[in-house]
């Protein structure tokens, strides 16, 4: 079976505030699961945003993709 990080783990991992992991799991640039009332992203989600760059473009100083 696959490990399975919480969203606070996945946020230390990443180096990035909770919100934000919360926030690219909202808009589909990271994958997970939902365990009843719980969220955890499965450690190969995680390889494959970090494959993909981040999954975050340039931002404007408002924080909307440009």
């Amino acid at each position: 079976m696959e490990d399975l990080l919480t969203i606070e783990q996945t946020a230390e991992y990443l180096q990035v505030s909770v919100s934000t992991v919360r926030r690219m799991v909202r808009d589909g640039r990271l994958r997970s699961v939902s365990l009843g009332r719980l969220r955890r992203v499965p450690r190969s989600a995680l390889e494959e945003l970090i494959a993909q760059g981040g999954g975050e473009g340039p931002r404007d100083g408002a924080g909307d993709a440009i």
